[in-house]
């Protein structure tokens, strides 16, 4: 990983081989972002992600094992008990151009992926909500 400021936004490279959602977690929390805004695309070949399941209170995860064009990175950074907390979706499409989306759970950099942190002045926390089952945000 290597990463560059700007301001209040972050440039993150990240290389073949790295896994995406606990790269941008370390580095959110040596970072001390308690709030932020992600951005990136790149490509992956070993990716999980899912779909909420409302009914059943649950992420109902898919893995894609081949090489993948990351046409939309995009989340938060927030808090939860004290921790950081990403939230964190992705489109991507294998060579046959079909995309699948959904919420990120684990995805390994292919060649590079290219992402934008915005750090937000604060702390944006999140709380268990029982109706829906999901961690929102506490605004």
């Amino acid at each position: 990983m290597k990463a560059k400021c700007f301001g209040d936004t972050y440039a993150v490279r990240l290389d073949k081989g790295e896994e995406i959602f606990s790269a941008l977690l370390s580095f959110c929390e040596q970072n001390n972002i308690q709030a932020g805004i992600v951005s990136g695309i790149g490509t992956a070949d070993d990716t999980v992600m899912g779909v909420y399941n409302l009914s059943k209170k649950e992420f109902c995860p898919e893995r894609f094992t081949d090489f993948m064009e990351i046409s939309n990175l995009s989340g938060n950074v927030g808090t939860m008990n004290g921790q950081t907390h990403l939230h964190l979706h992705i489109t991507a499409a294998g060579i046959d151009g079909v995309a699948h989306a959904g919420h990120l759970q684990s995805a390994t950099v292919g060649a590079t992926a290219e992402i934008f942190i915005r750090k937000l002045d604060g702390e944006l926390s999140r709380v268990y909500d029982e109706e829906t089952g999901l961690n929102i945000f506490e605004v």
